[in-house]
């Protein structure tokens, strides 16, 4: 799972900047929670036992963030 984590700070940035594009702040500001998340679990830094569900929940809000992603460009 560690492998995936540029290519999910990747789509967060994408999402995000998608996001104050349409100036959804709570949207961003997910992102930016996911991106902290997704630094503490590279380098290790969360408590024990914390790092799997930060894994998780960070697999959920990039899930979530990409569908409200694509949603976004169904509009335009």
């Amino acid at each position: 799972m560690e492998d995936k984590y540029p290519e999910a700070r990747a789509m967060l940035l994408e999402a995000k900047s998608a996001f104050e594009t349409i100036g959804n702040q709570l949207g961003a500001a997910q992102c930016l929670q996911s991106l902290d998340a997704i630094s503490h679990a590279e380098t290790d830094q969360p408590k024990k036992g914390t790092s799997s569900i930060i894994q998780k929940l960070s697999a959920m809000t990039v899930f979530i963030l990409l569908l409200g992603l694509i949603y976004i460009q169904s509009l335009f």
